[in-house]
């Protein structure tokens, strides 16, 4: 379950970063937009199959590892007071206690920094263009599709802005901190129920923004 929430987390940023490419592709070129009709829409809208299944899968390969299993358990009995024979779980310390790297964790979570870094990189780089270039785009389009091809745009960033709100930002500080050498001896021991219910948000922001901003 939680390589499948990992997939899919990095199958929906991709996707938000094709429809991002798309945007800026068919106001570059209204050709381009016939063409997305055929073959070019269907391998566009595939590649977010590579990232998203390729980081569940090196997640479930890596949740296998049992080295951490009994620090894990006292872990839950010190945090929330119960006691758990069977974890689900993804251990994702890359160093082991001797302070060597755990390189199959440290990869996986290189991964998953690499693809998000990736997915911003695109989003950033076509929302930047369209906004600077977006008078001289629009200009060969009527008034009422310059109204619509701004609220698209508007959409746009607003769902790029729900993953990252709801999805990113909750769960950065326990992705990124544990990728800090043991020399750094940084302790995080929170409670994390909370970040689920802020995950539980995402469909219903996502759903009311886009209805809110396309009229």
């Amino acid at each position: 379950m939680l390589a499948i929430w990992a997939g899919l987390h990095t199958l929906i940023l991709y996707f938000v970063a094709i429809q991002f490419i798309n945007r800026h592709l068919c106001l570059l070129n209204a050709n381009f937009a016939a063409k997305l009709e055929g073959i070019y829409g269907y391998c566009l809208m595939s590649i977010p199959l590579i990232p998203g299944p390729t980081f569940a899968l090196s997640i479930k390969i890596v949740s296998r590892e049992t080295v951490f299993d009994n620090e894990m358990r006292n872990l839950m009995f010190e945090t929330y007071s119960l006691v758990v024979y069977k974890i689900t779980k993804f251990n994702i310390t890359p160093y082991y206690p001797n302070g060597s790297v755990q390189w199959e964790n440290f990869v996986v979570l290189a991964i998953g920094c690499f693809f998000n870094v990736i997915a911003y990189s695109i989003i950033m780089y076509c929302g930047i263009k369209m906004h600077f270039n977006m008078q001289k785009m629009l200009a060969r389009f009527s008034m009422a599709q310059q109204n619509i091809q701004k609220q698209l745009l508007r959409a746009l960033v607003a769902q790029s802005i729900g993953p990252t709100i709801f999805l990113v930002f909750p769960a950065v500080p326990f992705l990124m901190s544990p990728l800090l050498p043991p020399l750094f001896d940084l302790n995080i021991d929170v409670q994390s129920g909370w970040i689920f219910c802020i995950f539980g948000s995402y469909s219903s922001f996502d759903t009311i923004v886009f209805m809110v901003i396309v009229k």
